[in-house]
């Protein structure tokens, strides 16, 4: 299935789903060369077994106190 097929089926933007696929979050996802252009091909049973990612940045590591912050 290709990356607007994908994304109709699971209800989200295209726009997401290209993303998802340039950051290789899709599982079985692979592009074609087709000319100039890449075409993404997606499995079909993707639909079923995809978790999408949680939305929003990555939460960032916590700091341990050092010498360099005051007590």
């Amino acid at each position: 299935m290709t990356a607007r097929e994908f994304a109709k089926a699971i209800k989200r933007p295209y726009s997401t789903v290209a993303l998802w696929l340039r950051q290789e979050r899709i599982p079985g996802a692979f592009a074609v060369e087709a000319g100039k252009f890449k075409v993404w091909q997606i499995p079909a049973d993707a639909v079923k077994t995809f978790t999408p990612p949680k939305p929003g940045r990555p939460a960032k590591a916590k700091k341990g106190r050092g010498a360099n912050h005051a007590a």
